[in-house]
């Protein structure tokens, strides 16, 4: 049913993920994660849901690279941050583009 790239979050993409969620949810997989946020906050966006489907398969999926992945994730956390007047998203917003930033900086240096 699910990709096996949506089952079994990155390692590396779970750093970013616990620091942006208000809670330690972590469901089976990512969409499930997804769906139960949805129910369960009022603020859970699309730009946030786009954000932790590519922390999720954070360079799992065939074709999309580490790089490519944490690059698309920072364009939709920074959308979230420029247009939630939430306090409390906003500081888990600003921690986790900080921790996405330190993984893409790492990964540059890598290559």
């Amino acid at each position: 049913m699910f990709e096996p790239y949506y089952k079994t979050p990155s390692p590396l993409g779970m750093l970013v993920i616990e620091k942006l969620l208000l809670s330690d949810v972590i469901k089976e997989t990512c969409i499930e994660t997804i769906w139960h946020l949805e129910a369960t906050t009022g603020d859970w966006t699309f730009n946030l849901s786009s954000a932790l489907k590519y922390l999720w398969r954070l360079g799992q999926k065939d074709g999309a690279t580490t790089e490519s992945d944490i690059r698309k994730a920072l364009v939709y956390l920074d959308w979230e941050f420029n247009q939630t007047d939430n306090p409390h998203l906003v500081r888990s917003l600003a921690i986790a583009i900080s921790v996405a930033r330190n993984i893409e900086d790492q990964l540059v240096k890598a290559n």
